[in-house]
């Protein structure tokens, strides 16, 4: 998926706090995908304007690009139901690529064998 796409395809998804929260649309295990997608639209939100957010190791909830997030849009864990330092990070990726940025290898995949 070329760096176009994979924005489109991202930016199909809610935005930050928009609608429903993500556990009560009835999407069961496709719920996850959804937030996750939702977490990387929120990210790539924040960083048009300042792509430098996205400088840095993954470092998940703790990154300096989530708690910008999170103070942009109040309310928008709980409206994720939750999410994880992967989310965060697999979607920090997302905009990276988007950007141009090079991505970073993510903490889950060196814990799991799969540096990228």
């Amino acid at each position: 998926m070329s760096p176009d796409e994979l924005r489109d395809y991202v930016m199909m998804a809610p935005g930050p706090v928009e609608g429903p929260p993500i556990q009560e649309r009835g999407l069961h295990l496709n719920g996850a995908g959804l937030s996750a997608r939702c977490v990387a639209k929120a990210i790539l939100l924040l960083c048009q304007g300042n792509p430098a957010l996205l400088d840095g190791p993954a470092l998940g909830k703790d990154s300096a690009t989530w708690k910008a997030a999170v103070a942009r849009w109040p309310g928008v864990e709980a409206w994720l139901g939750g999410n994880s330092d992967y989310a965060v990070d697999w979607a920090s990726n997302i905009a990276r690529r988007v950007h141009g940025i090079p991505t970073v290898s993510l903490p889950a995949d060196a814990a799991m064998g799969r540096i990228r």
